[in-house]
């Protein structure tokens, strides 16, 4: 989170399969295995694509004690510009006890720069459930912060009242767009019935989908 390298060591942990006859689970073909300790801070991984200069920018929210495994793994066929014939990066991550309070969240962005525009990722909860996540990202002198709300239902509830945050339903996210000028939000919900955010209002069409975009 403070751009700190996460350290790691190697590990064996992977050289092993459950014995049936195509090897499950597949672990013992990753090459170069390196293991993190356990942590609770947010994470955030870069995939170098030499090739064209870009990168894949990958951010873990803090929260949960999590291991971080870095390996390599057979080239993968559908790749193209030289990649089909080299390694597949691949990372691991590991949790003790169940993820369906706490799932496990990544959050990717492109980007032509090492620096991407997403400065921040936090678990949005409720109560002690993880429902989804905040997203601060900034564009030139815009803060572009997204709330994006993954319940278990379309009848789930979820109400944050220092947000003045509102939803019944599985899918929605309120984006604000944020300058010295003025502030925009934009409402969305993917299935569900209705959302607000701070005294604005959507409420879903007949196929549970809405979306409206104004000026606050």
């Amino acid at each position: 989170a403070e751009n700190k390298t996460l350290e790691v060591t190697t590990t064996d942990r992977y050289k092993n399969d459950i014995g049936d006859p195509v090897q499950s689970p597949g672990w013992r073909y990753f090459e170069d295995t390196k293991v993190s300790a356990a942590t609770k801070e947010a994470v955030k991984v870069r995939f170098d694509i030499e090739h064209d200069n870009y990168y894949m920018n990958m951010f873990i929210p803090a929260g949960v004690n999590r291991e971080y495994t870095k390996a390599l793994a057979p080239a993968t066929r559908e790749a193209k510009n030289g990649y089909e014939k080299k390694k597949t990066q691949v990372l691991a991550i590991r949790q003790q006890g169940e993820a369906w309070d706490r799932p496990y969240i990544a959050i990717f962005e492109p980007s032509t720069k090492e620096h991407s525009s997403v400065q921040s990722v936090v678990q949005l909860t409720d109560g002690k459930k993880v429902i989804g996540a905040i997203v601060v990202s900034k564009v030139g002198d815009v803060v572009i912060t997204d709330f994006i709300i993954s319940q278990d239902n379309s009848d789930a509830t979820y109400y944050n009242k220092k947000l003045r945050l509102k939803f019944k339903g599985r899918f929605a996210i309120v984006r604000t767009e944020t300058n010295k000028r003025n502030m925009k939000v934009s409402l969305y919900i993917g299935e569900g019935k209705n959302l607000s955010f701070k005294g604005l209002e959507l409420n879903a069409d007949e196929n549970s989908r809405a979306f409206k975009q104004l000026k606050h």
